[in-house]
């Protein structure tokens, strides 16, 4: 039993330790997918911010736009035309458009006519104007319901001092890039998967489409207080690997980390399935392994235990064979007696009775092999042997006078009626009795055994 349960512990043990490095190494792995995905993103804002800070910077085009606008250089307008055509293809933006500071649209590119720019972009034209400095929007869906973000560069005027003379918005279409980067798992994975959100109000926004939810960009929405969702999780501070239940309903492993330069949040998560299943595996085979070693442990002691049974009744059955030897060879007639039957005798007390085979003795009673006139003393004799505690005794007397089985069939009677002497023998309380008066005193050591012994 002891082992048992050291062999059980002892996989569960390594059961444990097994998982903990697993999930450990999947901890890991989240978390370096989650910062690399935060960093590339990060990146990406900060390369679409470098070109806007290239207009705002520019004084030719500073120098242009004021001459448009003063109706000064019949090819300025020209000129920054084919500038913000440069921009779009060679950046890769949808649409890139001079407005004035107040969001009046001056140059488009494409030239095809531009569609007027709703409220939220005017604002952000304005506030880029007032500061002077670059402007990013939050993510949105245009009129035609495709996901846009703007960023707004200042065209500063060429007097010192002076506000913005105009300013230039570079629309850019996450699908083109930024989805695909945000859904890109770097590792072989049936569940992997990168989300992007952000904090609208008491909302949590996913900003990307989802691998395992179709047209969910912009739309798909959930409570920033839902306990459970590691995307509300991470719109509330929380950082690093968490365990929670996913938009499907589904546990998963995650990571949350904050993209450096923006409002938004990377959720890099996997089903906890596919993160701990494998653990589950070799969880279920180190126990097969541990019932293994703990019935080989069970056969093994029962075989050691049966084999110590054989070698204590084989040296049971060899210390018998050498009593039984003792006893059938021994010059002293002996007769064992049980339940008042004779069950062994010796060669020498087949002799001493005048049989000539155990089977005339074996199963008699004592009182056919005495005379009659001993019975009251044998009688008297066996109990007080038996009174005297343990499971055998030993009684020795001579040949009795008296009426005795002579293996012939007859009976004869004994010439003399000799007095008889009881006394214990050693430890197994052998009595002799000596005949005294005239021929050989001759001894018969009698056991008397309980019914349980063996003779």
């Amino acid at each position: 039993m002891v082992l048992a349960v050291l062999i059980a512990a002892a996989g569960y043990w390594a059961w444990r330790v097994q998982a903990q490095s697993v999930k450990t190494q999947a901890e890991h792995t989240l978390r370096a997918v989650g910062e690399l995905k935060a960093n590339q993103i990060s990146a990406w804002l900060k390369e679409r911010r470098g070109n806007a800070e290239m207009i705002r910077a520019n004084p030719l085009i500073s120098i242009a736009a004021t001459d448009m606008l003063a109706g000064r250089g019949a090819t300025a307008g020209t000129d920054l035309q084919a500038v913000l055509d440069a921009f779009r293809r060679t950046y890769g933006y949808t649409e890139v458009v001079m407005t004035s500071p107040r969001g009046a649209a001056l140059l488009h590119s494409p030239r095809a006519a531009p569609a007027l720019l709703d409220g939220q972009a005017r604002a952000l034209v304005a506030k880029a104007a007032a500061t002077g400095r670059v402007q990013t929007s939050d993510m949105f869906l245009d009129a035609a319901g495709r996901p846009r973000i703007d960023f707004v560069a200042p065209v500063p005027s060429t007097k010192r001092g002076a506000p913005a003379i105009a300013a230039v918005t570079l629309r850019a279409d996450p699908v083109d890039y930024l989805y695909p980067l945000i859904q890109t798992w770097p590792l072989p994975s049936r569940s992997g998967e990168t989300l992007l959100v952000e904090r609208r109000g008491k909302q949590v926004l996913y900003l990307n489409e989802l691998r395992f939810r179709q047209n969910t960009a912009l739309k798909l929405a959930a409570p920033a207080n839902r306990p459970s969702l590691p995307a509300a999780m991470a719109v509330r501070g929380r950082r690093g690997v968490v365990q929670g239940i996913d938009y499907r309903g589904v546990p998963v492993l995650a990571a949350l980390q904050p993209v450096p330069g923006a409002p938004w949040f990377i959720v890099a998560k996997e089903d906890t399935n596919e993160v701990l299943g494998s653990t589950r595996a070799r969880g279920w085979l180190t126990a097969g392994i541990a019932l293994v070693l703990v019935a080989l442990a069970g056969l093994g002691t029962l075989l050691l235990w049966r084999a110590r049974e054989l070698q204590t009744s084989a040296e049971i059955r060899e210390s018998e064979e050498r009593y039984r030897a003792l006893v059938e060879h021994a010059p002293m007639p002996i007769l064992v007696n049980r339940e008042d039957r004779v069950v062994l005798a010796n060669q020498a007390c087949l002799r001493l009775f005048g049989a000539s085979a155990p089977d005339q003795l074996l199963g008699k009673s004592l009182f056919d092999l005495f005379h009659p006139d001993c019975h009251p003393e044998i009688s008297e004799q066996l109990h007080r042997l038996r009174g005297q505690g343990g499971s055998t005794t030993d009684r020795a007397t001579d040949r009795p006078p008296g009426w005795i089985d002579g293996g012939c069939g007859g009976r004869r009677r004994a010439l003399q009626g000799p007095r008889r002497r009881f006394c214990p023998r050693g430890p197994e309380r052998h009595h002799q009795a000596q005949t005294r008066g005239g021929g050989s005193a001759r001894s018969l050591a009698l056991c008397t055994q309980s019914p349980g012994d063996q003779p």
